[in-house]
């Protein structure tokens, strides 16, 4: 069910995003994995134990703020969408908007 809605959203962002331009979308990702008890267990070679849980972090960086502005007018009935797909399988959406990329490795 969740590969049929990112792949749903993948299908917007190519239709509604800017690749030049003011409105130009710069990274735009989607990941998945486990989520696990606790994360020191790496820093001794070892896998920590998982909960059970996906996770999925869902990245979109716009280089300038009309870029953003621009995807929340164009993802609003989209976005009421995922809101119901999310309660349906109990998870939850971090928003953090207006971001600017101070690093990045290959760029």
């Amino acid at each position: 069910m969740w590969v049929d809605t990112v792949s749903g959203h993948l299908e917007f962002m190519q239709e509604k995003s800017y690749q030049d331009g003011p409105l130009k979308l710069i990274p735009y990702f989607v990941s998945s994995g486990p989520e696990w008890k606790e994360g020191g267990s790496f820093l001794d070679g070892k896998m920590p134990e998982k909960t059970g849980r996906v996770v999925m972090t869902l990245v979109e960086i716009y280089e300038t703020d009309e870029g953003l502005y621009h995807h929340w007018i164009e993802s609003k009935e989209t976005h009421l969408l995922f809101e119901s797909w999310l309660k349906e399988i109990g998870g939850e959406a971090q928003i953090h908007s207006f971001q600017k990329i101070i690093q990045s490795l290959w760029d």
